[in-house]
């Protein structure tokens, strides 16, 4: 799989219960291996209502993660521009409040009368400051803290190769943020040498830190916070902001993406590096023609088909179609034609009792019980009598088919009473 200049179509046979080990192996490794695809690598896209989400799988839907990635990069985006122009322009904003505050002052001095209206209304929309300390102290709690909370989002949500670009710089910044304001609010800093340093575009020196005083610290801490936040800044700008723009991001960046195989044909319209590798599962329940969608993307080098024809076939409703062979899978093409298969022979979700019946009828005894399937606690008896064992064949003899409504094909109407009250006594155990 890993030789580019060769192309490769390789059969899996997975009977039943073998895949079970495999969707454990898949998330043990998802939390224990760096080498494996993180969350954010994973995308899966496709109708919402048929995929029939549960809340495990919901955090790689891809419209599940541009909301809350479009959510996050909104909050980051307003927080990191307003720490950006707090730190690089409080001392031009603030002289410039002190230049509306005086035109203002001189303005109603000329005023013979003052509405109480108007004097309430403009005493309510602006804010005194006593200093320049004073104003730069209450933007800064006005701004708040970084949004921790957003930063895991995007680590969540974003793949590694994005992640790991910008992980340091998110908790550097939560640490420096953390420094600049522990120093802001030291009872020694005073307003005019902090205005004086604020005014200058580099600290003067390298002063070694322990010597430094605290208007200089700030002034360190200063430049550093913007040096980051402008770095993050440069990273949210490449993301885009509207939902179109991060959709497409999660779509190129991602290194596994899982859809069905009919959906697979949005993928011709991103522009994104070509796959080199599509596998194809329940390919036996896939029809010839609807393989070739995900077989025509570009780039393609190697196609793994999971399947196991002796399931259940592809669905066709066309007694003439499927005459002509219409539901055949290219898995069962490929087989009939001998191309070697890789059996997955160990089940890890029958009890033997009931894997042995298909194991010998329909896999010539192939198939080999796991350890955790062979442990006493794993049988289970939910009623009493042997007939109720862990699988049984119930013969209804008095039985009789008879044609049911249009459409629904034929029914039995003693079968389906002797389930009821199988049903019925699994109710009153509390077993359903």
């Amino acid at each position: 799989m890993h030789c580019s200049h060769k192309t490769e179509v390789e059969l899996i046979w997975g009977p039943p219960g073998v895949a079970s080990c495999v969707t454990e192996l898949m998330k043990e490794a998802l939390e224990t291996d760096d080498s494996f695809c993180s969350l954010g690598d994973i995308i899966l896209f496709g109708n919402k209502e048929r995929l029939k989400l549960g809340s495990d799988i919901e955090e790689i839907y891809l419209d599940y993660r541009v909301q809350r990635l479009t959510k996050c990069l909104g909050h980051l985006t307003g927080w990191t521009d307003s720490m950006i122009y707090l730190l690089e322009d409080c001392v031009s904003e603030y002289r410039m409040l002190l230049e509306n505050e005086s035109t203002r002052e001189r303005e109603n001095s000329k005023e013979k009368e003052i509405k109480e209206e108007s004097r309430e209304e403009t005493d309510a929309s602006s804010e005194t400051y006593k200093s320049f300390l004073d104003f730069v102290r209450k933007r800064f709690v006005s701004i708040s803290s970084p949004p921790k909370e957003c930063f895991l989002e995007l680590c969540k949500h974003l793949p590694k190769s994005y992640t790991q670009s910008n992980f340091k710089n998110m908790i550097s910044l939560i640490g420096l943020h953390e420094s600049f304001g522990t120093l802001l609010f030291q009872d020694s800093v005073e307003s005019e040498v902090l205005e004086e340093l604020f005014s200058r575009e580099k600290v003067v020196g390298d002063t070694p830190q322990p010597l430094m005083d605290i208007p200089f610290q700030l002034q360190a801490r200063r430049r550093e916070c913007l040096s980051v936040l402008k770095t993050l800044q440069g990273s949210f700008n490449e993301l885009g902001m509207t939902e179109e723009s991060i959709k497409d991001f999660c779509l190129q960046a991602a290194s596994l993406l899982l859809c069905t195989a009919s959906t697979s044909y949005k993928l011709h319209s991103v522009k994104m590096r070509p796959p080199r590798i599509l596998v194809i599962d329940e390919a036996a329940q896939l029809k010839e023609c609807e393989s070739a969608i995900p077989l025509q993307l570009r780039g393609l080098r190697h196609a793994i088909l999971v399947g196991d024809e002796l399931q259940l076939p592809a669905m066709v409703e066309s007694n003439i179609s499927r005459e002509a062979g219409f539901g055949r899978s290219l898995f069962e093409r490929m087989s009939s034609l001998g191309h070697s298969k890789h059996l997955l022979n160990i089940q890890y979700r029958m009890h033997p009792s009931i894997s042995s019946f298909p194991n010998m009828n329909f896999y010539s005894n192939r198939i080999l019980d796991a350890p955790n399937v062979k442990r006493k606690g794993y049988e289970k008896h939910y009623l009493p009598g042997p007939m109720f064992g862990t699988y049984s064949f119930i013969n209804i003899v008095d039985g009789r088919e008879e044609q049911g409504y249009v459409g629904y094909g034929w029914r039995n109407l003693v079968e389906v009473a002797v389930v009821m009250k199988i049903l019925l006594n699994l109710y009153k155990g509390n077993y359903i």
